[in-house]
């Protein structure tokens, strides 16, 4: 009975743990959180990490997080005060994982928003994605220096379960004028597809038949 008990209890454990909750505005200070994680729609965000360097030092806390779902693509709008005067430099590096909860990714938008760049600088955002199954693996770059600028960037790929992606937000504020800055920076997933991800809805089942086996012994064990 008490090893029926405790299989139950972990069963239901691993159930509920499944259902993360779903993704709300908020600062990456909760976001990268030990344990975090969220849902948009069937894309599970976990693994946030966040790492400020750099003349000026955005805090997680100055950043914020908005989940996004435009056109059935999901994802985040980051926001935070990027700007860094002449002489002066800034860089936030990023990183999540998105798993998909009975679907699969195979397409990536990465956009910027409020970019600017005054003589000598920089205004740039460096993105690598990677999948372990299968191997899948790439890279995105979108920003403004000199007379070139460039807002969108998107790649297709074969579809994923699970995949990693880091964003590297890189300014230079040159040698004149008010400096270089950028407001915001997108990533948004398309997904498709089925994978072998069990669905909570299963392990809840499996939980419940569970409740059963004490009652299914005292009837038929003797």
């Amino acid at each position: 009975m008490k090893k029926t008990l405790l299989l139950f209890t972990f069963v239901f454990g691993m159930s509920y743990a499944a259902w993360a909750g779903a993704c709300a505005s908020g600062t990456l200070a909760t976001y990268d959180a030990p344990g975090f994680s969220c849902t948009i729609d069937d894309i599970i965000f976990s693994g946030f990490g966040y790492v400020p360097s750099g003349s000026i030092i955005i805090p997680a806390a100055d950043v914020a997080v908005t989940p996004e779902v435009i056109g059935g693509e999901e994802g985040f709008q980051f926001n935070a005060p990027w700007f860094t005067l002449p002489g002066g430099f800034l860089d936030s590096f990023i990183d999540y994982t998105a798993t998909c909860n009975g679907c699969t990714i195979d397409d990536l938008v990465l956009s910027m928003a409020g970019a600017g760049a005054d003589p000598g600088g920089v205004v740039r955002v460096d993105e690598t994605y990677a999948s372990t199954t299968p191997p899948v693996s790439g890279s995105l770059t979108v920003g403004a220096q000199g007379n070139t600028l460039i807002l969108s960037k998107s790649a297709t790929f074969s579809p994923v379960g699970s995949l990693s992606v880091s964003k590297d937000i890189l300014l230079g504020g040159g040698t004149s004028g008010l400096g270089s800055a950028v407001s915001s920076v997108t990533n948004l997933f398309s997904t498709t597809g089925q994978t072998v991800i069990p669905e909570p809805s299963l392990l809840l089942l499996s939980a419940g038949l569970l409740g059963f086996l004490p009652f299914a012994r005292r009837k038929f064990v003797r």
